[in-house]
């Protein structure tokens, strides 16, 4: 790398635009888009690759220049009918000022040019990590599976959440962030002790999750069967009664490996009802308390309380704002506020999930080149972006 880079000529942008393409904004109905989906994994092929190629193949056929009529009408002839309702079937029609959701998605689409193909990034190279790490497991009883599940469920979080600030659903977007912040800090509870203390706290996990299920049984009528999970292929097994589900489950902790954590956790319940996972064995005994042994009690003060606030109907912020002329102006749903900040700290915590997991399980790897090439540029383009907030006085 040189050590200094002349930028007085560049263009601020996500990416740069390859030779006899333009990217444009344009305006699909969902089930038209769907069915090229589907048809473009099908065929191996980008879902933009397979609509490029079908208006190709039309240019080819006709003379007359193609406006957006004519657009709309090719693609749906390519795919002709498809089973998802259309914005016509839907009777109701929704208040513009209140919500406007073409208006919200035309507002953010630059935004969203910018902060989709972030977390997209990290969520396909986690997936990568997600299955190298897996044969470097130790294959002992209930150790290296609560990793992996933390691990999935940050990976499977994330995801979602660029699905919503895709579509500028932003507010809704923060539970997740909320459930990926505690996640990603009971994967660094378990990740960072002694090798005997990553076996103690990972089967601590699994334990308070299988007596949380075992709970869940009682609550079902004791007969009652209960359905199971078979992946495809496999031969389906007879039915259990939620009794019977709830005994295999209790058998489980039967297990040599699992015993003393059992007993710990039955001694905690003895004083604290439906004890933390990571409080057993003197642990911590609440999650800020856990935030603050791995060094994060500022993500929990100044994060994890407000998203919890949020989350639970107690949070005014994101609904209104103070007009100009002293009244309330309510900011209309799928505002773009706070897209880049969420965006941003849903990179975070994906990336520092990888590197725990990567650290753990495949020591050495290096990823500083991949993030410096492939998201460092994209997350400094994204927190440059500027983003103005219309409201409606009501």
């Amino acid at each position: 790398m040189k050590k200094e880079y002349d930028f007085s000529r560049g263009r601020r942008g996500a990416v740069i635009r390859p030779k006899g393409k333009t990217r444009i904004t344009i305006y699909l109905d969902d089930d038209v888009l769907e069915r090229f989906r589907k048809r473009a994994d099908a065929a191996g092929l980008g879902y933009q690759t397979l609509i490029n190629q079908t208006l190709r193949d039309h240019l080819g056929e006709v003379e007359p220049p193609v406006n957006e009529e004519t657009l709309r009408r090719v693609l749906r002839d390519e795919l002709q009918s498809s089973g998802r309702p259309r914005n016509s079937d839907v009777t109701t029609r929704p208040l513009s000022r209140v919500l406007d959701r073409d208006r919200a998605n035309a507002s953010v689409a630059d935004l969203v040019a910018l902060a989709s193909p972030l977390l997209q990034e990290v969520v396909n190279h986690a997936t990568h990590a997600f299955i190298r790490c897996q044969p470097n497991a130790t294959g002992e009883m209930g150790v290296d599976l609560p990793v992996l599940i933390l691990y999935r469920h940050i990976i499977e979080l994330t995801d979602a959440i660029e699905v919503l600030l895709a579509n500028s659903c932003v507010p809704p977007a923060i539970p997740l962030l909320r459930s990926s912040l505690e996640s990603s800090l009971g994967l660094q509870f378990i990740l960072s002790g002694s090798p005997d203390e990553f076996r103690r706290r990972a089967r601590s996990w699994l334990c308070v999750y299988t007596h949380k299920r075992m709970q869940l049984y009682d609550l079902v009528e004791p007969d009652r069967v209960v359905p199971r999970k078979k992946r495809k292929g496999e031969v389906l097994v007879e039915p259990v009664t939620a009794r019977e589900a709830k005994e295999n489950l209790a058998k489980s902790l039967d297990d040599p490996d699992l015993a003393p954590i059992e007993q710990e956790y039955e001694r905690v319940s003895q004083r604290r009802k439906d004890p933390a996972w990571y409080s057993l064995f003197d642990g911590p005994s609440t999650l800020r308390d856990l935030a603050k042994q791995l060094g994060r009690e500022d993500h929990y003060t100044h994060l994890y309380k407000h998203w919890s606030t949020y989350s639970h109907g107690g949070d005014a912020s994101a609904g209104f704002t103070a007009s100009s002329s002293g009244g309330v102006a309510f900011n209309p749903l799928r505002s773009p506020e706070n897209l880049i900040s969420l965006a941003d700290l849903a990179v975070h915590l994906q990336l520092d999930a990888t590197n725990l997991l990567i650290q753990k399980y495949r020591p050495g790897e290096n990823l500083r080149t991949w993030y410096l090439e492939e998201v460092q540029p994209k997350q400094e383009t994204l927190r440059s972006f500027r983003v103005e907030i219309e409201t409606e006085e009501w």
